[in-house]
């Protein structure tokens, strides 16, 4: 019964956004006036509807990330939509809702700010001084919001006659690269001219290519003036298309300058600040309260201290969401029973199978590790949030092994 309901937990934390079980706030922005109610009420009903767009994509950014057990990405789209500021986010959906979310709210400030403008004369017209100054203070407040963003430029140089090479140039997700390439270079093809004559051909980046790579993956193919999108962040690596064939002849030569632009349309987090508070007066949704202070979104689905739950924690997985949620400073005792294994050879060629007092436990809440232990243990939480296991030093072994089984993890909470 205790899996099923750890398991049920999980379900509803991602069916269930940290807002969309909430309770909308109430419109503090009112008027008497009713050609500037009637404004406040369709900026309301606007922002509402931007809202509900960008929480449906992120939930199921969210469930692509719990799918994977992202542990980090969970949380910081779980604070998204809670309305706190995140900055950006580890995957490219995410990111692109996060744009996309941006654009709309800057469109909807301009369009507000126009209307509201149109209303501040009828109001005055009408002897409404006191709605009039609200009504500026509207307009003032969505004028004041700037498009966000940030740019820089490098530049490398790139050799026909070597392999991949690492410019140093960093990048993050959601970059925007245009590069523009100058210079000639050539494969190391001939052309004969007779007596005894050849003529190494040479040409620019449009007849031959160069490629883009991060951390070993090409993401692009290259001539004079390209721009792409960034989805992994990581250093920029360049090399001629086709750079083996090359190399096997031995003759390429020649180089071409690039020249970057790297620009980030950065996500505004006071943008949506700014609105909440002009139309809900910063009042917090009633659903995410306790006790008069805001409280976290997983904290909608808390359970009460002495929670018990058993979960099936896997080897071959990385964090896995276990569905049960810890309040701060809480204790979280583990028992583990069963074996798993690293899925590295020893030196009979042969994995080997142990308990989690070998191959320890690894457990984290909030976006940040909270210790290791094996096969009995227990820590303190210094954050609320849902608990998350794996096998301790996961990545390392993923990268020398094939982690395999899994142990039965009996989770106690208390004070």
């Amino acid at each position: 019964m205790a899996r099923i309901i750890a398991a049920l937990s999980l379900i509803i934390i991602l069916e269930c956004g940290a807002n969309v079980c909430a309770a909308d706030p109430v419109r503090t922005l009112t008027f008497k006036n009713p050609t500037a109610e009637k404004a406040a009420k369709d900026f309301e009903d606007d922002f509402q509807k931007a809202l509900a767009t960008y929480h449906r994509a992120l939930e199921s950014a969210r469930k692509t990330a719990a799918g994977r057990a992202d542990l980090e990405e969970v949380n910081k789209i779980d604070a998204a939509i809670a309305g706190e500021p995140t900055g950006e986010f580890s995957t490219s959906s995410a990111n692109s809702a996060r744009k996309s979310f941006e654009s709309t709210l800057k469109r909807l400030s301009k369009n507000t700010a126009r209307d509201f403008t149109s209303v501040l004369k009828k109001v005055l017209t009408e002897g409404g001084t006191e709605e009039a100054e609200r009504v500026n203070d509207v307009v003032e407040k969505l004028s004041s919001i700037k498009e966000g963003g940030s740019s820089k430029t490098a530049s490398a140089k790139v050799y026909a006659e070597k392999d991949w090479q690492n410019s140093g140039i960093e990048v993050s997700v959601g970059d925007t690269v245009s590069i523009k390439a100058e210079g000639a270079w050539g494969p190391g093809t001939r052309k004969w001219l007779g007596k005894d004559k050849w003529e190494y051909l040479e040409g620019d980046a449009d007849t031959y290519n160069y490629v883009v790579a991060i951390d070993g993956k090409d993401i692009a193919r290259c001539g004079t003036v390209n721009e792409f999108t960034i989805e992994t962040a990581g250093e920029l690596s360049f090399k001629m298309a086709n750079y083996g064939n090359q190399a096997r002849r031995g003759d390429a030569k020649g180089a071409l300058s690039l020249k970057l632009k790297i620009s980030n349309e950065t996500f505004v987090d006071d943008t949506q600040d700014v609105i909440r508070k002009l139309i809900y007066g910063g009042a917090e949704s009633s659903a995410n309260k306790k006790d008069g202070k805001t409280s976290s979104p997983d904290s909608t689905n808390a359970k009460p201290l002495n929670t018990t739950a058993t979960f099936n924690l896997r080897a071959e997985r990385d964090w896995q969401d276990t569905g049960v949620f810890v309040p701060a400073e809480a204790k979280v005792t583990l028992v583990s029973t069963g074996t798993w294994s690293t899925g590295v050879l020893q030196d009979d060629k042969k994995i080997k199978w142990e308990t989690a007092d070998v191959y320890n436990i690894q457990a984290g809440i909030g976006g940040a590790p909270c210790g290791k232990g094996g096969a009995e243990w227990e820590f303190v939480a210094k954050t609320e949030g849902n608990l998350f296991l794996r096998l301790a030093h996961f990545p390392a072994y993923k990268r020398k092994g094939d982690p395999r089984g899994s142990v039965q993890v009996a989770i106690t909470v208390s004070k």
